[in-house]
């Protein structure tokens, strides 16, 4: 654009004078692109109130919310746009569609990305960005047979693209299958000279528990290889892997100790600094965490992580919820997301009637029915007023028996419960519907809540207890009881 286009649109806005279409999405795509972030949405916003049934004040609002940081509102901005237009032939259709599906997939709705990639590929049947595309949603969506065979056409539709290679390995070793991944890797890249060709027999190594293999290929590697960080990085993933199954501390020592041989380079590299992060929390020097931590990029999700963990432990319990807020707006959380729609289908007929002071229990079940009656009881005892069930297509009475409770309420689902993230998408879902603002209680059904003096108190005296501290979630461990008769 130029100066005197900018000035006119601009004035135009403080004025209230009428700007065309047009204008005002040049002028918001101008801005944009000069990380005007700001005065582009407002651009954008300007747009959307004066052409509400146009798309491109959406489209406009979907990339500034990205650029910002706010993936949860772009993703609302871009099916707005995309219903509002369904032009193929608009020149930005197919990257923004791509851009749409890319999203979808981070934001773990993987089944909605497939769909439109899918349809982009009627199109353009070879298109090599959408088949990749394609490869990379299986991935994600962790089906991997699926991954392995998209893999497999990128390798044979596009032979001289090496990354696609790279790809087909990675898919091959996330089913396990360690033979087929080093046949074609000693066939198609063991003589290839870059680094990162020769970090993949580590990672065959490492996916068939060689560790000290793996181990003492980086060293050589590092001997050609003196100035890359990257093997030391290679190197410390695996060295934190074996303090944490050893317990043995000397092992995450000698992770930073190799990591430490960059310090030149962390401000270059944030993954390097991560990795330190990471070695010195295992190793508990927590002030060092600290001051490493600001050195970290604010625009990582790690990062984001370490940043919010070190906000806790200095006392800023507000700013860590800040941050842990801002975060869960970039970032998939897989447990914390939203479900699929449709997933969850509530099949009482019961209104769902919850108070200010509700006391709520959230649970999975499936095939449970004899264990029903003691926890409905102990749970009642303690004062629960609410109990939310996912049904997870039980068969053996569980479902009749919860229809016949006034106090509960049922959502049935066939969907995976390892799928569901052992049903934590569920429940989540369901608190963030019906528990916002209330006591929610977790449990499984197999599990009885006790606390000191919990037989005469109950919850409602524990928690007025926590809410005149402050406190906001009650830290808990697992005890197994079993009968002092129980067989051996």
């Amino acid at each position: 654009m130029t100066r005197r286009e900018v000035s006119r649109i601009r004035g135009g806005l403080e004025d209230g004078a009428e700007l065309t279409l047009k204008d005002l999405s040049r002028y918001g795509g101008y801005l944009l692109h000069l990380n005007e972030y700001v005065e582009s949405r407002y651009a954008f916003d300007v747009l959307v109130k004066k052409y509400p049934n146009e798309f491109q004040g959406y489209r406009g609002l979907a990339r500034v919310s990205q650029k910002m940081g706010d993936n949860e509102a772009a993703l609302e901005f871009w099916a707005v746009c995309f219903a509002k237009c369904n032009n193929k032939s608009d020149s930005a259709y197919r990257r923004d569609r791509m851009q749409y599906g890319d999203l979808l997939n981070v934001w773990g709705r993987c089944n909605e990305s497939e769909k439109i990639f899918k349809q982009l590929l009627i199109d353009d049947p070879r298109n090599q960005e959408i088949l990749t595309a394609l490869a990379r949603t299986a991935r994600m969506a962790e089906r991997y047979e699926l991954a392995v065979q998209r893999c497999d056409e990128l390798v044979r539709h596009f032979p001289d693209k090496v990354k696609y290679k790279k790809m087909y390995i990675h898919a091959v070793l996330a089913i396990l299958d360690i033979d087929r991944a080093q046949g074609f890797y000693e066939q198609n890249l063991e003589k290839k000279s870059d680094l990162g060709y020769k970090l993949l027999q580590v990672d065959i190594l490492v996916s068939q528990i060689k560790l000290e293999d793996s181990l003492k290929l980086l060293d050589h590697l590092q001997v050609e290889y003196p100035d890359d960080s990257s093997i030391a990085v290679k190197k410390s993933i695996i060295l934190i892997g074996k303090c944490k199954t050893s317990g043995d501390l000397s092992f995450a020592r000698q992770a930073l100790f190799e990591l430490e041989k960059f310090q030149d380079q962390y401000l270059a590299i944030p993954s390097l600094l991560e990795s330190v992060i990471a070695v010195l929390i295992i190793l508990g020097e927590d002030e060092r965490v600290s001051r490493l931590i600001l050195q970290l990029p604010d625009d990582r999700k790690r990062a984001m992580d370490y940043k919010v963990r070190s906000l806790y432990m200095e006392g800023d319990i507000a700013g860590a919820k800040h941050l842990w807020e801002k975060l869960n707006k970039k970032y998939f959380i897989s447990s914390v997301r939203a479900i699929d729609p449709g997933t969850l289908n509530k099949v009482d007929l019961k209104q769902i009637e919850i108070s200010s002071d509700s006391i709520l229990l959230f649970t999975v079940v499936r095939n449970e029915r004899w264990r029903l009656p003691f926890f409905l009881e102990h749970y009642r005892s303690l004062g629960v007023d609410r109990f939310f069930f996912v049904d997870n297509d039980s068969n053996d009475g569980t479902t009749e028996y919860l229809h016949e409770q006034n106090d509960v309420h049922i959502y049935w689902t066939d969907q995976s419960h390892a799928e569901a993230r052992c049903g934590m998408q569920w429940v989540n879902h369901l608190v963030e519907e019906h528990g916002m603002d209330k006591w929610c209680l977790f449990v499984d059904v197999d599990e009885a809540l006790v606390f000191p003096h919990s037989e005469k108190c109950g919850l409602r005296k524990l928690l007025k207890y926590m809410d005149d501290k402050g406190q906001e979630a009650l830290y808990g461990f697992m005890l197994n009881m079993y009968a002092p008769d129980l067989a051996s």
